[in-house]
This record gives C-alpha cells, structure tokens and sequence, in this order.
C-alpha cells in the first residue's frame, strides 16, 4: 500500500494545479474488524490521501455514477 500512496503522490506532483480526484472502495467486514481490514481502509485511506493534497472520497460500496464521474483513479479493496 505504500507504493500505491507514493504513486499516487509522484502523479499529483507532475500534474496540473487541479487536485487528483481518487475513490478508495473497501469491502464489508463479514467476519469483523480483527480478521479483515477493508472497512478501515475505506475510512482510513481517503483521509491519508486528502492531508498529502490529493481529492479522496471512499466508502463500502461501488461508488455512484456521480462519484465516478468526479473520479480520476479507482482504488478498489475488497473481495
């Protein structure tokens, strides 16, 4: 995951003055927090990619065709 934050920081740097626009998707947690880590992903990285100047929305579902639509990189954790 590291690298993909990296990469994803090394486009925003070469691009335009507009904002990468990413959605992190994250999975349900079917078997709880302690066994699968995608709904911490879906809160936690929008958050981390918003504070390094990036545009970050995410959640648990696929997201809306308004969302998509307002989307540049789709960044997909679940099964």
């Amino acid at each position: 995951m590291k690298s993909l934050l990296l990469s994803l920081l090394a486009l925003t740097l070469t691009a335009s003055a507009d904002p990468l626009r990413v959605f992190v998707r994250g999975g349900t947690a079917n078997r709880g927090e302690e066994v699968h880590a995608h709904t911490r992903f879906a809160k936690e990285w929008p958050a981390l990619l918003t504070e390094r100047g990036i545009k970050a929305d995410g959640g648990v579902e696929l997201p809306t065709d308004a969302q998509l639509a307002a989307t540049d990189v789709l960044v997909m954790y679940a099964q």
